[in-house]
């Protein structure tokens, strides 16, 4: 299993620029019970993030909830410079059992390129995409998409 999650809702400026951003309060509590909602659902043992202040502080809050004892920060997953190929690179490096925490657009670029379709998926804050390696098909299948609960 392949988790790829969006950060959750974050400030819209803080002084020290974009990677300074943190989880506003309401998207720290609504990013607890998702995080909680995913841990029913999936068997994780590796968390890996983006070193940037809302990506971390969504991934802790994630690894907590998977009884993951410490998250991996990666810079190639930071915004602005990541892409769908960094994204992509990452997954093939990691293997399965990780879950990514990370940004759009490079998230949901990256999930059509694993799926090989056109069609997108709605990345909001916090949303999480559930993938797995499906050899009757020789690629990645989409699990499910789970979206954070709404304010």
């Amino acid at each position: 299993m392949l988790l790829l999650v969006r950060h959750g809702i974050a400030e819209d400026k803080h002084p020290d620029g974009d990677l300074a951003r943190r989880l506003t309060a309401a998207g720290r509590a609504l990013f607890e019970r998702h995080a909680q909602d995913l841990a029913q659902r999936v068997h994780i043992t590796r968390v890996v993030a983006s070193p940037a202040a809302r990506a971390r502080d969504s991934a802790e809050i994630l690894a907590q909830a998977l009884g993951v004892r410490a998250v991996e920060l990666r810079s190639d997953l930071a915004s602005p410079a990541v892409d769908a190929a960094a994204i992509l690179a990452a997954v093939n490096q990691l293997g399965p059992g990780v879950a990514i925490v990370s940004h759009n657009p490079a998230l949901a670029d990256a999930v059509t390129r694993l799926l090989g379709r056109q069609a997108r998926v709605g990345f909001s804050p916090g949303t999480a995409v559930a993938l797995s390696r499906d050899s009757s098909v020789a690629g990645w299948v989409l699990r499910f998409t789970h979206h954070p609960p709404s304010i």
